[in-house]
């Protein structure tokens, strides 16, 4: 409670959150998308001039290491991958045909890491996407009751992440316990993933680390830290 009572004084929000569990289907915002975003922190998104972070993914004997840092007021995008290469920043609003193929494949890795990163925000912002409550059914790793949302994105809708599908699974707060995700290019079963490792970052709530029904960090993320307005950074 001091955690957030502290943010809306900073921020001047007007309104007191609670944070005893919520009965379950009990509304928080105006549908499902809001619900799942403001258990987040999306309110809090306006004052956030920088999100910095590196994407961690294990996937067999491969692993994938990806540092971003996003305006998201521009939409400014810099990105450094691994090993001794160069920083390279772009504007996503100036991506165009014109773009070189490289900023093209950085920016599909954006696009691909930051969804695994702020989802919960994702949903509310993308309007494209299908959303579906589709009410109480059970978790796939832990076998709990918990509310199932379904996220559908249409096969072409330019910008976003065609054609793929999440299943979450949410707690009585609407936070992702576990989630499945197909990928569109993928075929066969997708895995389940819980999400945990559950921290404030500033006054976001991010859950940094996926991992499998043997608890194993299959993606995880580092380094994460929001600048609010005033140049403050948290970490």
């Amino acid at each position: 409670m001091k955690i957030r009572y502290f943010w809306f004084l900073i921020l001047a929000a007007a309104a007191i959150f609670h944070f005893g569990c919520v009965k379950q289907g009990t509304p928080i915002g105006e549908d499902v998308r809001s619900q799942i975003a403001e258990a987040y922190g999306i309110e809090f998104l306006g004052a956030v001039q920088k999100v910095q972070y590196t994407f961690n993914q294990k996937v067999g004997d491969n692993a994938v290491r990806r540092f971003w840092l996003w305006e998201p007021n521009t939409d400014r995008v810099t990105y450094k991958g691994g090993g001794y290469q160069p920083a390279v920043s772009y504007n996503r609003k100036d991506l165009s045909k014109s773009a070189t193929a490289t900023v093209k494949q950085i920016d599909r890795w954006f696009l691909h890491d930051s969804y695994w990163l702020l989802l919960p925000f994702r949903v509310a912002w993308d309007h494209h996407a299908e959303v579906a409550d589709m009410g109480l059914c059970q978790t796939p790793i832990a076998g709990e009751n918990a509310r199932c949302v379904n996220v559908v994105y249409p096969a072409k809708v330019k910008g976003h992440i065609i054609g793929d599908t999440y299943k979450l699974f949410l707690d009585g707060d609407y936070r992702i316990l576990e989630s499945i995700y197909q990928p569109a290019d993928v075929p066969g079963p997708a895995d389940a993933l819980r999400w945990t490792r559950y921290r404030y970052v500033g006054p976001i709530l991010l859950a940094l680390k996926r991992e499998d029904g043997q608890g194993r960090a299959m993606t995880w993320f580092s380094g994460v830290g929001v600048q609010l307005e005033g140049n403050k950074w948290y970490w």
